[in-house]
């Protein structure tokens, strides 16, 4: 590995796992989102030893890894060539053996599209990568699988075209982060599925207390990537940026959903 390569990526951890990140594309978001912010922790703390979990929108393992340190099985889905090596290095590295790579796109098509943008921002495009592109029902038909328990999805706006499926009939619960202004629409076609939906609230005595739980692991990303947490909530408290959290951020058009299916 060149040097130039070295400085490009960081060497980060979270109880147990480490996870190789590539700086420049700001993949380490995905991170702390995670790992302190805990977004998914509802999810993650539902899974049990004999579920199935689908992971769309892998970016470079985060989610996965912390997933399959409780799941039978998680099936990681990224469509982005560069983030989808680094999950591959990632999976490696932590020797994951329960998780399953793909390296596709999910939409309500199968066939060829573009990919556009790099790490957590890649999206489906009229333009940019060649990539392949599946349907949830399609690829879990081509493993063999009757269905799936745990869902967790961010896929940059494709959110709604791929829950449109039969496979949402098998899934426990699921988390979606809806993108463009979707949510009351993709919590409509949750409940019509028998869903009970919920929208993620942001907990800040909870950061706190994970941050301090954790807080060999936060102070050593904030040393190498340069303080960005640090930055962004001087920048909130002072008046001169966005709040740091963005699906707690009103004008982000990004909402994060929770849903259970009733009993």
């Amino acid at each position: 590995m060149s040097s130039k390569k070295k400085d490009e990526e960081v060497m980060l951890k979270f109880q147990g796992l480490n996870f190789i990140i590539p700086k420049e594309t700001e993949c380490f978001w995905a991170y702390y989102g995670i790992c302190f912010v805990g977004e998914y922790d509802q999810l993650l703390s539902h899974i049990s030893s004999s579920d199935v979990v689908v992971d769309a929108g892998a970016n470079v393992e985060i989610f996965t890894l912390l997933a399959a340190k409780k799941a039978k099985l998680v099936i990681a889905v990224e469509p982005q060539p560069e983030n989808f090596e680094h999950l591959r290095r990632n999976v490696r590295l932590n020797r994951a053996r329960n998780v399953i790579l793909i390296n596709k796109a999910l939409s309500n098509y199968v066939g060829d599209g573009f990919i556009c943008g790099r790490g957590p921002f890649a999206a489906l495009s009229y333009e940019g990568a060649s990539i392949k592109v599946t349907t949830i029902d399609e690829m879990i038909k081509e493993f063999g699988l009757d269905g799936f328990d745990v869902l967790k999805m961010d896929i940059e706006g494709e959110e709604l075209k791929t829950l449109n499926g039969d496979f949402l009939r098998n899934v426990r619960e699921l988390m979606v982060e809806c993108h463009h202004g979707t949510s009351s629409i993709i919590r409509g076609r949750l409940e019509e599925e028998g869903f009970t939906v919920s929208e993620w609230s942001l907990s800040p005595f909870r950061v706190l207390k994970r941050i301090l739980t954790n807080l060999r692991s936060f102070v050593n990303a904030e040393l190498r990537l340069d303080f960005p947490v640090t930055t962004l909530i001087l920048k909130y408290a002072l008046g001169l940026g966005l709040h740091p959290v963005a699906p707690a951020n009103r004008t982000s058009g990004i909402k994060l959903l929770y849903a259970v299916r009733s009993i």
